[in-house]
């Protein structure tokens, strides 16, 4: 997950959000194994408000409410 992150931001970079879109969303679609892959779940749907794809943020953002970890809760809260 952590070289995915890293692809995405490449393409990021570059401007090419499609396929950024398509490594995130790759990416959310992997079980979750550390705190930290947890905690990147954040990112499809910090990049999608990003884009003001709304309701698309909120339905990404929807099982992060749901996460173990209390900090993951509380960026849904924000």
């Amino acid at each position: 997950s952590h070289n995915l992150s890293l692809l995405t931001s490449a393409y990021r970079h570059e401007g090419r959000m499609k396929d950024a879109e398509a490594v995130l969303r790759r990416l959310a679609a992997i079980p979750a194994l550390g705190d930290d892959a947890e905690i990147d779940r954040k990112d499809l749907a910090s990049f999608l408000l990003g884009r003001g794809r709304f309701a698309e943020a909120l339905a990404a953002a929807d099982g992060l409410g749901k996460s173990r970890l209390a900090e993951v809760r509380a960026m849904t809260r924000l």
